[in-house]
């Protein structure tokens, strides 16, 4: 037995002192559940905490079970959006929260907002200004909306911003009327049913808690418009009119019929109840950061937004780093051991809590500044990035999601769900720290540790050759020398002696560039690796650490992209539109070329034109099907690298996503340029690479890519291509040098002409070939050499279509300064060698 162990412990040992600092990488794994203690949300009466003055100290992350956005004829929904409060103060927690059971408090955080009609309207334009009336929502049937035909006309006087200059973004405002105790509609299938009794008016005094508050959204639509009367020095207020509803808004026309403002009638229920819930992430949580855009002299929401799910298609709930939450009817009631009746209405303080903190503490807006025979405003806020000294106008982080939300969506809906959600959440955690009562919860968290995740130095051991050149090419090098200096000897000679050291250290190079290939060949994979599912964004951060590539196949399946794209779809959406084309002889752009003039071959940019998008995408397909098609007809590719889906495919946008959520989370940084391309098999992109980090998703037709490292520069035979463009002539396209004489270095050797065009060490390639059919993603890593071709079936009705994302590489670290290392080497030996 012991012979056994001494043998296995010595195995152990040597197979350990094989692995290399480099293997190791930190990982990520999730601990086992344990019991852990967490405060149970008790309210401690009335706060005086002006949530809306205070910006947020966190983008908290929740757990979430959500219905999808809906709208219809005058209204939009959001759909029950059950979210639970994570009983932690500590970030850290929060976001390496795996699993949790027990314990958490949960609101629904639906929001129905519907256009209302009105009763003497008026608008008063001078400061401060008010739009003021009574409001019928009785003649609508909304089914998600009980006891609408009840409800009796409602008096309003809402406080708007004062435009300091005209815009049509940033200038709204949230008010809160007082409706009778007798006002009972209420959302359907609220989350807390409560039985009513004699006491719950004086909860109150007002806005009968039974039923869903309502708040009004006003937003600005023409600040000139809507000041008119106060420009032209008329003090009175005025009637004004309702022309039109658009979707939830009703748009009200100032004096001169034009359209001053919009406004809509939001509900939604703001109880909350303690459940024991259950709630898991399979990624690692995401708590994002406001960030001050100096250009826009804002805030940069997006990252929030995101997280927020404040999108008519929102990211799936791993990719905004949020909680799933089990379904409803596996919610159980926890027992806060508390009585309504019985103990001063404690359990209808935790109920209605976020309806004290979220509305009840409202401010009257321009109160200080309201003249004394002036209709006072009722509660609300100021969204504006105006009147900022007025303690009614909410702070910069919150009036920024808002507009932005409402900018990107155009629901007040979804923008008001936004600011419901971080208003309560600042309420919950600041309560939550004082909370006495602790209750117990099954949890489990990711913890982060060094652990081997590669084993170069294990397999450098099996097969006898290390990172380092082995002790057999070692010698063979050695041997190389001393011939050379054995040469040189015999030749007392001293130009010659000088010559022969430089050839000498021309084959000591070509000899380690040998062995650096040789050696790359051996350890790493020949196919490019599958994956049948997204990477968390800590396994995509390993292959960029890796410099290594990877494809999710079937990764964009789900995209609307991937599953309404086709011909009609595209000239429907793009109807009228002009896109930019590159144009070749050969579908040849910007590749190396042999100008037909002289003996020499040069670096070919194609002749750009505009063309009508149901021109361009006609010729396309025509040229990829029709048998009767001129052969040698000119190759049209929509190609514009300039971020083109969010410029002139804007209207294609919002049908995929707006980044790719784990790179950008793992890279901490959004796409420099999201690229929109359009072709059929006649085009090919000669091989290149590109300083960027590339997520390439691919939509319609294949495209065929041949991969190499960009240690891979001596086998590619770059040459300073003098630049040339093709221009439309009377006899078709002809290539013209460019007056701008600067060459451009390209590589020359072509993967699919291996024989043409090579350099000693061309011998070594071995690429990595990978097809990319509909719904797939490839991961290609900044400086790889990648030649891309593309093919068609019947089913991709003669064209080919791929979006990429490009995310700006990270120049420090090894790789950069490595890569240019092996270029200036492989330059100047082969310069040597020339000479």
């Amino acid at each position: 037995m012991l012979v056994i162990i001494e043998v296995l412990v010595t195995v152990a040992s040597q197979f350990l002192s094989t692995i290399l600092i480099s293997d190791f990488m930190d990982s990520s794994f999730i601990n086992s559940n344990n019991l852990t203690e967490v405060g149970i949300f008790r309210p401690l009466g009335f706060t005086e905490a002006a949530w809306w003055r205070v910006p947020p100290a966190s983008s908290w992350t929740f757990g979430e079970l959500a219905e999808s956005f809906s709208q219809g004829p005058n209204f939009h929904d959001t759909g029950h959006t059950y979210r639970a409060f994570i009983p932690f103060q500590d970030e850290a927690q929060r976001t390496s929260l795996r699993s949790f059971q027990g314990p958490a408090a949960v609101m629904d955080q639906r929001v129905v907002c519907v256009s209302p009609s009105f009763v003497d309207l008026r608008l008063n334009s001078t400061f401060p200004p008010r739009l003021f009336g009574q409001m019928t929502l009785g003649n609508e049937s909304y089914p998600i909306l009980q006891n609408m035909e009840t409800q009796g006309p409602i008096n309003f006087t809402c406080a708007l911003p004062f435009p300091s200059k005209n815009t049509t973004y940033g200038m709204s405002s949230l008010c809160y009327p007082l409706l009778a105790l007798t006002s009972n509609i209420q959302l359907e299938d609220p989350l807390v049913n409560i039985n009513p009794d004699d006491r719950i008016p004086l909860y109150s005094g007002y806005n009968n808690p039974l039923a869903s508050p309502m708040l009004i959204v006003l937003d600005i639509l023409d600040g000139v418009a809507m000041m008119a009367r106060n420009l032209e020095n008329i003090t009175t207020p005025y009637r004004v009119t309702t022309l039109h509803k658009d979707g939830p808004w009703s748009i009200i026309m100032n004096g001169s019929n034009t359209a001053a403002l919009r406004v809509s009638s939001c509900f939604t229920n703001l109880a909350a109840k303690t459940f024991t819930v259950d709630m898991a992430s399979s990624w690692q949580n995401w708590e994002p950061r406001l960030s001050w855009d100096r250009k826009s002299n804002s805030f940069d929401t997006e990252s929030v937004r995101r997280q927020l799910g404040a999108s008519l298609t929102p990211d799936s709930l791993n990719h905004r780093g949020v909680l799933a939450l089990n379904p409803r009817s596996e919610w159980e009631d926890f027992d806060m051991r508390i009585n309504a009746i019985e103990n001063d209405f404690n359990e209808f303080d935790t109920y209605f809590h976020f309806t004290t903190t979220f509305l009840n503490l409202l401010p009257t807006p321009q109160q200080a500044l309201t003249p004394p025979d002036f209709p006072r405003a009722n509660q609300g806020i100021l969204l504006s990035e105006a009147n900022t000294a007025d303690t009614s106008t909410a702070d910069r982080s919150y009036t920024d999601i808002f507009k932005d939300v409402l900018h990107d969506t155009n629901s007040p809906a979804l923008a008001l769900q936004a600011l419901i959600t971080r208003g309560t959440q600042a309420a919950y955690y600041e309560n939550l720290m004082r909370e006495d009562p602790i209750a117990s919860a099954l949890t489990a968290f990711s913890s982060t540790a060094l652990i081997p995740a590669r084993w170069d130095g294990f397999v450098a051991g099996l097969t006898g050759r290390p990172v380092v050149p082995t002790t057999q090419r070692r010698t063979e090098a050695r041997q190389s020398t001393s011939k050379l200096f054995n040469e040189e000897a015999k030749d007392s000679n001293s130009t010659s002696l000088g010559v022969n050291k430089e050839v000498m250290a021309s084959e000591t190079v070509d000899a380690t560039i040998a062995e650096l290939l040789s050696t790359f060949n051996e350890l790493n994979s020949h196919v490019v690796e599958e994956l049948n599912e997204e990477p968390s964004p800590l396994e995509f951060m390993r292959f960029v650490a890796r410099n290594t590539p990877f494809v999710v196949r079937g990764g964009a399946s789900s995209w609307k992209a991937c599953q309404e794209w086709n011909s009609a779809y595209l000239l429907k959406a793009l109807k009228d539109q002009t896109v930019n084309v590159a144009v070749t002889p050969y579908g040849n752009a910007d590749a190396p070329t042999q100008h037909p003039d002289y003996n020499f071959s040069v670096f070919a940019k194609p002749h750009y034109e505009d063309q009508p998008f149901d021109t361009f995408l006609e010729y396309v397909v025509r040229h990829e099907t029709d048998p009767n098609f001129p052969q040698d007809a000119e190759v049209r590719y929509a190609q514009t690298q300039n971020d083109n889906l969010r410029d002139e495919y804007m209207a294609l946008y919002s049908d995929v996503q707006k980044d790719i959520p784990f790179a950008r989370i793992a890279l901490d940084k959004a796409p420099d340029a999201v690229n929109l391309w359009i072709g059929n098999s006649k085009s090919v992109t000669a091989m290149h690479k590109d300083n960027y980090e590339n997520i390439y998703v691919q939509v319609l037709g294949r495209k065929h890519f041949v991969l190499f490292p960009a240690l891979c520069y001596p086998l590619v035979n770059e040459k300073p291509l003098r630049p040339a463009t093709y221009i439309r002539t009377e006899d078709g396209l002809v290539l013209q040098m460019d007056d701008n004489d600067e060459p451009v270095p390209f590589p020359t050797w072509d993967p699919d002409r291996p024989s043409e065009n090579t350099t000693p060490f061309s011998q070594y390639a071995q690429p990595l070939r990978v097809t990319l059919n509909p719904g797939d993603m490839l991961y290609l890593p900044a400086m790889w050499y990648h030649k891309v071709s593309q093919s068609c079936t019947e089913e991709d009705e003669g064209f080919v279509l791929a979006v990429n994302y490009w995310y700006d590489m990270e120049f420090s670290g090894p790789l950069f300064p490595t890569s240019a290392f092996i270029r200036d080497i492989s330059l100047a030996n082969t310069s040597q060698a020339t000479q």
